[in-house]
Parts: C-alpha cells; sequence; structure tokens
C-alpha cells in the first residue's frame, strides 16, 4: 500500500522530465519560467528567515561579547598597518642600497658603506658619527660622500667608529672649482649654517670668475684630501668683497645633510698616502 504512492511520484516526475525534454524549446523556457516564480516566494522568504536568524543572534549576543570583539579587530586591524609600514620601509630601504650599490659600480674608488648612528649633541649641525672605524680600513680625512655629492671628511676614527665633520665645519674647508669657467675658491662655513646646512660659501675666487646662478661646483683636487670632480653644489648668488679684488658664492649643496641615513667612505690606500706625504 505504501508502495503504490511512491511509484506514482517517480513515475510523475520521470513523466514531467520526459515532457521537458520532448517540448519544444519555446514552451520549455516558459514552463521553465512557471516554475521559477512558484519557488521564488519561497527563496525570498527563506532568505528573510536567514537574516532574521541573524539579527536575533546579534540581540542575544552579549553586549561585553560584542565590545571585546570589536576591540579585537581593532587591534589586529592595528597590527597589520604596522606589518605593511614595516614592509613598505623594508622594500624602500633595499631598494635604495640597490641603487647605491649600483652607484658603487661606476666610481673609481675604493669606497665603504656606513650608516650613520648619531648626530653630535654637542655640536649637532657639523659633525656626525659612522658605524665603521680603523678596523674597517677608515682613517682620519678619508672624504665622505652620499649618492648626491661630497658629504665631509673623517676627523677622528676608534675601532668601530668614526666621526665626520660635514661641509659647512670649519675644520673641513674643501678646495672647489667652478665647472663653467675653471676657477677656484675655498668652500667654508656660511653664516646661514646653523638654519640651513645645505648652505656654504665659496670663497677667494677672481673678480672675473663666471659666478652665474646654477653653476655647478666640484672638488678641484688641490691639498690631496678630496679626489677632483666630486660634485658639491651649485651657486645661488654672488658677491665681491675687499674693494673688488676677490668674489665669493654661496652655494646650496647636493647632499642633504639633514637626511643622512648611509653613506660612503673612500678609503685611500697605502701608495696614495705616501704620494701625499
Amino acid at each position: 500500500m505504501l508502495r503504490r504512492p511512491r511509484v506514482v511520484l517517480i513515475l510523475a516526475v520521470l513523466a514531467v522530465g520526459l515532457l521537458m525534454v520532448l517540448l519544444p524549446s519555446r514552451l520549455n523556457d516558459q514552463l521553465k519560467k512557471s516554475v521559477g516564480w512558484f519557488y521564488l516566494p519561497m527563496i525570498g522568504a527563506a532568505n528573510g528567515v536567514e537574516a532574521v536568524g541573524h539579527q536575533l543572534r546579534a540581540y542575544v549576543t552579549p553586549r561585553s561579547s560584542l565590545l571585546s570583539e570589536i576591540d579585537r579587530l581593532r587591534q589586529d586591524n592595528h597590527r597589520l598597518r604596522v606589518r605593511d609600514f614595516q614592509a613598505l620601509e623594508v622594500f624602500r630601504e633595499n631598494r635604495r642600497l640597490r641603487q647605491m650599490v649600483q652607484w658603487k659600480g661606476a666610481q673609481p674608488w675604493d669606497l665603504r658603506l656606513a650608516k650613520v648612528i648619531i648626530d653630535d649633541p654637542a655640536n649637532w649641525w657639523r659633525s656626525v658619527s659612522l658605524d665603521i672605524g680603523s678596523d674597517d680600513g677608515i682613517k682620519v680625512d678619508d672624504p665622505v660622500l652620499s649618492v648626491q655629492g661630497l658629504v665631509g671628511k673623517v676627523i677622528s676614527v676608534s675601532g668601530g667608529r668614526s666621526k665626520v665633520a660635514l661641509l659647512g665645519d670649519p675644520s673641513c674647508r674643501v678646495a672647489a672649482v667652478l665647472g663653467n669657467s675653471g676657477h677656484g675658491g675655498i668652500v667654508t662655513p656660511s653664516g646661514q649654517g646653523a638654519i640651513n646646512r645645505r648652505i656654504v660659501e665659496l670663497k677667494h675666487l677672481p673678480s672675473e670668475a663666471d659666478l652665474a646662478p646654477g653653476a655647478e661646483v666640484l672638488t678641484s683636487g688641490a691639498g690631496g684630501v678630496f679626489p677632483s670632480g666630486i660634485p658639491i653644489g651649485r651657486l645661488i648668488d654672488s658677491q665681491s668683497y675687499d674693494f673688488g679684488l676677490y668674489s665669493g658664492a654661496r652655494i646650496r649643496l647636493r647632499a642633504d645633510l639633514d637626511r643622512l641615513d648611509y653613506v660612503w667612505v673612500i678609503a685611500r690606500s697605502e701608495s696614495h698616502e705616501e704620494v701625499l706625504e
């Protein structure tokens, strides 16, 4: 008795399936739409019941648990932001170091990479300390530069540390030459150095020197401390002194002395020092 309705139901389903296969495509599409419209209210009702369930669960959940969950999500979000920031900084530092290594390969000197570890607190705008020293082959008077240009020179050395006098320090005078005319002078501190560390002066130039703003200033190599041809900066403006016998100019340095993180030290060989002597 119970099997007969089941058999009838199976036969009815098979008959409907066969009918849908045999019907023309147009009638078949209409039949599918009719069946869909029949089930659509039931689907909407099911979705509504599910949404009500979520709302009821939110009302039933204690407020303290919700606040704890919000606090946990905020902490997770903060940790992810910090992690992304750290990854971005590592990426930027690696890219900068790769550029510096590529730049090193095009230079003729024996260069040692050094990290700026501290500014001198007693004279903060004129000197910095590096994380390499005599154990790394660094000596007093070794030139220090960045990818942009000349930075200064080493003035004291210990086993794993060295101190650098920056351009603009009275102990770091540099013989320089104008790129446009070849006239030479001396890079000295500027009265604006305490305010802007990128401003120095070029003095003892002949009165006939071409001091056009923007002219390139390079190391001349005179004195034997700094190799010739290292970029120093560009002229800002000029003036004459000593009744017009000499000229001077202000220079904007290429290297930003306020943002030094890594620098290059030119390690001079023993043969180079013997030549200087």
